[in-house]
């Protein structure tokens, strides 16, 4: 039987030094890669969120439905009351161009239908209207 030498048992050592610090180093890698894909991940979370807000920030919206009167004659409109987050819009005869027209607008802003009530006479059309955002 051969004894083992104290060049061996340093050289085994070693060796066991160099295989756990490469596991150690890997293992910190993947750890790391693995934290920065959940930051970039929280990055686009907040950034979409911000996009969120700005697209729904009030006083913008207020504007915007506001601007929406333009789109009608002062004849047509009998009610349109804005408050804070609400908004209340009766109109009174309307043709078909002019009621689709102004559905199409308010639809692509960021509200909320309570009501939408249409009625017809004729030829001529009624709407009132309750939205939130």
């Amino acid at each position: 039987m051969r004894k083992i030498s104290y060049i061996e048992i340093i050289l085994g050592v070693t060796f066991l030094f160099m295989v756990s610090g490469f596991f150690y180093s890997w293992s910190k890698n993947s750890t790391l890669n693995q934290r920065s894909k959940e930051i970039s991940k929280i990055k686009q979370d907040v950034s979409q969120i911000l996009n969120y807000k700005k697209t729904w920030e009030m006083k913008r919206i207020n504007r915007k439905v506001e601007h929406l009167r333009r789109v009608l004659k002062s004849g047509n409109i009998k009610d349109f009351k804005i408050s804070r987050s609400k908004a209340y819009i009766r109109l009174v005869d309307l043709d078909i161009r002019t009621i689709n027209r102004f559905l199409v607008k308010l639809s692509s802003l960021p509200v909320q239908f309570i009501t939408l009530e249409v009625d017809s006479n004729g030829e001529k059309y009624n709407m009132e209207c309750r939205c939130k955002w």
